[in-house]
């Protein structure tokens, strides 16, 4: 009778661990329960996204479809409302902000970048403006390695050795390598140098309590934290946690096209601009084999880009996917034609997973 007991303990187990659960967004909160797992259904997707012998490591794994949680599942002791830091993500959310900031009049995407840090370099001052920022096209001289440069690394000495204590001031006096507009260049300095922008803007204390004020609250995020250098301006590059679900809150917005409960968040017209492709990504070439070769506006897309006889990265993926990416591992991914949110959290230091993989077993799985 053993064993008879022990698969009935795993079964009752895995109905109760994968559930389908819907979202009601009228209280802010995941709806109840609503039916049980179909075991079978992201046995392929598990094993592989969360496998122990590839060098990556998968802390959760959330996805979403048709507004219905249908798989969640947490390792490496994190729990369901555990902050887990989003880092290259912040970017993307750091985007929405400026798009708030844009609505309420307080910035302009032609804003000249001296206009708020004038120790911008005199070759291109008068050039340099806030889209060129959004669009990582600032024409700085910069170096973003992590581990693989680590003595030649701008970011590297920007978050953690000398240049932490105002990071946007950092980056403003770089001195210039390309006409600003003209070539993408992936920079993490370019987001803190944004949201240093958005600081100036406006006090202290509504600086302080904006990215809640204006976005975390109204869409119920309850687990943001977000860290800010010395002189007070939030780390937009890296140094945002939150929980899986509320960074999926984050998705389902963007999803809705910036509208949330009947209420708009953050401008259609201002969603639509990020997910344009950045006009430097045509008169960049680009190296290596990574996801860097559609770029929006502090966002990844997956797109083709036919002048360039260049197909998009994740091809097991439609045109309209959408990115926030970050350092080992992080991903919040949107599928609008799917109806789809994917949010990975993750300790990627000896290996990285095959993001056109896990992609195309998510959505094998819901067909």
């Amino acid at each position: 009778m053993k064993p008879i007991l022990h698969i009935s303990i795993v079964l009752y187990c895995l109905s109760n661990f994968w559930q389908v659960f819907a979202i009601n967004f009228s209280t802010a909160q995941w709806g109840e329960n609503l039916s049980k797992f179909k075991l079978g259904t992201f046995s392929g997707l598990d094993k592989y996204t969360f496998s122990k012998s590839e060098g990556y490591q998968t802390d959760s794994l959330l996805v979403i479809h048709n507004d219905k949680i249908i798989f969640e599942k947490f390792d490496n002791g994190y729990k369901k409302n555990q902050k887990h830091r989003i880092w290259s993500i912040s970017k993307s959310i750091s985007a929405l902000l400026i798009g708030i900031a844009i609505e309420q009049k307080l910035l302009s995407l032609d804003d000249l970048v001296h206009q708020y840090y004038p120790m911008v370099n005199k070759k291109y001052s008068d050039k340099l403006k806030l889209k060129h920022l959004m669009q990582m096209s600032s024409g700085f001289d910069w170096s973003e390695g992590y581990e693989s440069n680590p003595l030649n690394s701008d970011v590297i000495n920007m978050l953690y050795i000398n240049q932490h204590i105002d990071m946007a001031t950092y980056t403003a006096s770089r001195s210039f390598k390309y006409p600003p507009g003209k070539t993408f260049h992936y920079s993490s300095g370019e987001t803190n140098l944004i949201m240093g922008i958005l600081k100036k803007t406006m006090n202290k204390k509504k600086y302080d309590n904006y990215p809640w004020e204006k976005l975390f609250d109204p869409i119920g995020i309850k687990t943001a934290t977000w860290q800010r250098d010395l002189s007070g301006t939030f780390v937009g590059s890296s140094y945002l946690f939150m929980s899986p679900q509320d960074l999926a809150r984050v998705a389902y917005l963007v999803l809705h096209q910036g509208m949330w409960n009947n209420k708009q968040i953050v401008s259609k017209s201002f969603i639509e601009y990020l997910f344009n492709l950045a006009p430097s990504i045509l008169s960049t070439v680009l190296k290596g084999k990574d996801h860097n070769d559609s770029y929006g506006a502090q966002w990844w897309l997956n797109k083709d880009i036919k002048s360039k006889k260049k197909k998009r990265s994740f091809k097991s993926a439609p045109e309209d996917t959408i990115l926030g990416l970050g350092h080992h591992g992080q991903l919040m991914i949107i599928i609008p034609s799917e109806d789809l949110i994917i949010i990975r959290y993750a300790s990627d230091k000896d290996g990285r997973i095959d993001i056109d993989k896990m992609l195309s077993l998510v959505l094998k799985a819901i067909k």
